[in-house]
């Protein structure tokens, strides 16, 4: 795991106030297992592990949770599952030391509408660099 910082603002936020305290616990839990980009591995059973050891919570259901709300992001890569802090940047400011992401991008693999509130999520460029362009649908069907 490692350090990141809380604002206060964090437990006035009142969207954040909407989902139960679990959830609001388990997203700062996943700040402090994201890497410097704010990906993750999506493996319920090991975060459980690392951010409640001593408690009976479903990490898949408070997952659903925080990704109702927008502020994650579930994707496959390379047959792997990961998720995205949604902002994560915008308020951690990783220790530049810190080991460059180990996990590929998740643009062009969401499986979630981003955050349409943010700019930031908005703009690809801003997540990754764009991957190979998909074909054409209309040309792919004959269309």
């Amino acid at each position: 795991m490692r350090a990141r910082n809380i604002k206060p603002g964090f437990f006035k936020n009142e969207e954040l106030a909407k989902i139960p305290f679990e959830a609001r616990l388990l997203f700062i839990g996943l700040w402090c297992l994201a890497d410097r980009e704010g990906r993750l591995e999506n493996r319920p059973e090991r975060i459980k592990a690392e951010v409640f050891p001593y408690d009976r919570v479903n990490i898949a259901k408070l997952l659903d949770v925080i990704t109702s709300r927008e502020m994650i992001l579930h994707y496959t890569a390379n047959s792997n599952q990961y998720i995205q802090i949604v902002n994560f940047k915008k308020h951690q400011t990783p220790h530049p030391h810190e080991s460059k992401s180990a996990f590929p991008p998740c643009f062009g693999h969401v499986t979630l509408n981003p955050d349409v509130r943010n700019p930031d999520v908005r703009n690809p460029s801003t997540l990754a660099t764009p991957g190979p362009s998909l074909p054409d649908f209309q040309k792919v069907w004959g269309l």
